[in-house]
């Protein structure tokens, strides 16, 4: 893949929430995978594995965790997987 074309598919890609810190250094990304997330169909469950598993890469080669919030969590779940992606947060 050439650069422009690796630049054009990160550039396309949103995140649900972004945690950053005071001085705005990225200190994780938080993505929700609610009910609709994965679409209708075998066609559109296949666009958005891909899709997530760019974005994945993408903040793994930025040195970015990615927290991925299943569509049926817990408060206590969340937090756990927070304080996993930020541990001198001290949540």
């Amino acid at each position: 893949m050439s650069t422009l074309s690796a630049y054009a598919t990160i550039n396309h890609k949103r995140a649900d929430f972004v945690i950053a810190d005071a001085q705005d250094s990225i200190l994780c990304v938080v993505e929700y995978q609610g009910v609709g997330h994965y679409g209708r169909g075998n066609a559109a469950r296949e666009k958005a594995e891909k899709s997530d598993k760019v974005k994945r890469a993408a903040l793994a080669s930025a040195g970015i965790t990615m927290v991925e919030v299943p569509a049926k969590f817990t408060v206590e779940s969340v937090r756990k997987e927070l304080q996993r992606a930020m541990p001198l947060q001290g949540m």
